[in-house]
């Protein structure tokens, strides 16, 4: 396996004191596991100052104990750092809601995997790829890409025709001073319809916005 030139980390997170549960799926696979890994067992372990302060996590929770585990690293983690998730042990297809809730999810391996393949898929996790069976990568991009169209129409119909137009000059390539001309306003006034645009639709630039109606919008 051919690492990246930056440290990330496997966190096999049984949490066994604070769930109650034993996964000797975990046991096993962190035993075997021949990369950089360690094995929590604990909530103490898990919030340790010199644990929370390190980037590049990937926790990886057995599908059994995950309603136990995952609210914990969601209230205590996820949301201070740029942790990635591996969900092992999965007994049935799953909604795309609950795929979803699992965070960044990088890899899932079905309850029928083997443990060869899943250490290899880890081994590629680790090496910054991911290991999602095809039908979990095809509800999520299905899920990605209907919410972002979504994102996209709503900013759209939340411009305002003046914000249109001024939108629509912005592919000719004139300046705000010209464009003020053509629309008989001050160049303060488009300076300040140009500043609400790119908030609207998440730009930082008239590039960007050109690139954003053209991918977006039929106005």
């Amino acid at each position: 396996m051919q690492r990246t030139n930056y440290q990330r980390t496997l966190y096999f997170l049984s949490l066994s004191k604070e769930t109650g549960y034993r996964s000797v799926h975990l046991e096993y696979l962190h035993s075997q596991f021949k990369f950089s890994s360690q094995r929590i067992d604990t909530l103490d372990d898990l919030t340790a100052p010199q644990f929370t302060n390190y980037p590049h996590k990937i926790y990886v929770i057995d599908f059994n104990s995950i309603n136990l585990v995952l609210p914990i690293i969601k209230q205590n983690l996820l949301h201070k750092n740029r942790g990635e998730t591996v969900v092992i042990n999965v007994p049935i297809r799953l909604t795309t809601d609950t795929l979803i809730s699992f965070g960044n999810l990088k890899g899932l391996f079905y309850t029928s995997s083997q443990y060869k393949d899943i250490n290899k898929g880890l081994e590629e996790i680790l090496d910054g790829q991911q290991w999602l069976p095809r039908k979990v990568v095809s509800q999520l991009l299905h899920f990605y890409r209907y919410h972002f169209e979504n994102l996209n129409i709503n900013a759209a119909l939340n411009l305002t025709s003046r914000e249109v137009e001024i939108l629509r000059s912005l592919e000719t390539g004139g300046s705000n001073q010209r464009i003020a001309d053509s629309l008989c306003i001050s160049e303060p006034t488009v300076k300040s319809h140009l500043y609400q645009i790119y908030k609207k639709i998440n730009v930082k630039n008239r590039t960007q916005a050109i690139g954003w109606m053209r991918n977006n919008c039929n106005f």
